[in-house]
């Protein structure tokens, strides 16, 4: 089992074609050298202005505000708030939301997944008192933890230290209970892209 640890503020920002923000990929699965043909897509968003998302046809999406005041994302018949530390927002890629920022710039984490069904991906909080076990069936080609101050990461007798802003990943992973030990928020992510017919 091969741990990664990529910390989000260490990675180059890239400045969005609409000048609304900016995003700092932390992961593409597979890993090419031109990022292209992604099955699986982690980043960092930082959010300055308000605007339209980009769409992403046959991806399914999870959104967490990680800092700042939080975003409420309007579609034509509804709107949602998304505030810090709140439960991860799910949504089809297609159906690309209006974002407003509610006060100031926040930071977002995104996780993309190709394919037509939510069951592809997960995202949800960290709760410090229980095990985290994926829901999602085998095989998971990536389970994460994202976190905004530092922790103890525990898989087994694996464990590691993390810093704030921290992304640990592994690929290809099993179905062992995972632990994370901190004093602020955090979340577990996880992807199966499945294959689609045709």
């Amino acid at each position: 089992m091969k741990v990664n640890v990529v910390n989000a503020l260490a990675q180059t920002p890239q400045a969005w074609r609409n000048g609304g923000g900016r995003t700092r990929e932390l992961l593409a699965l597979p890993q090419r050298p031109d990022g292209s043909d992604w099955q699986v897509r982690v980043s960092l968003a930082e959010i300055e202005h308000d605007g339209e998302f980009s769409q992403f046809p046959n991806v399914q999406r999870w959104f967490a505000v990680v800092q700042g005041q939080g975003v409420t994302l309007r579609w034509s018949q509804t709107q949602v708030q998304v505030l810090a530390g709140a439960a991860p927002l799910h949504f089809a890629g297609q159906n690309a939301p209006d974002c407003r920022l509610i006060q100031g710039a926040t930071q977002d984490l995104n996780l993309m997944v190709r394919g037509s069904h939510a069951a592809c991906g997960e995202m949800t909080v960290v709760d410090a008192a229980k095990p985290w076990l994926t829901t999602l069936p085998e095989p998971v080609c990536l389970r994460g933890l994202y976190t905004r101050t530092p922790g103890v990461w525990r898989c087994g007798t694996e464990q590691r230290s993390l810093q704030a802003h921290d992304f640990l990943w592994i690929a290809q992973a099993d179905q062992s209970a995972w632990e994370f030990d901190s004093a602020g928020p955090a979340w577990w992510l996880a992807a199966a892209p499945a294959q689609e017919p045709g």
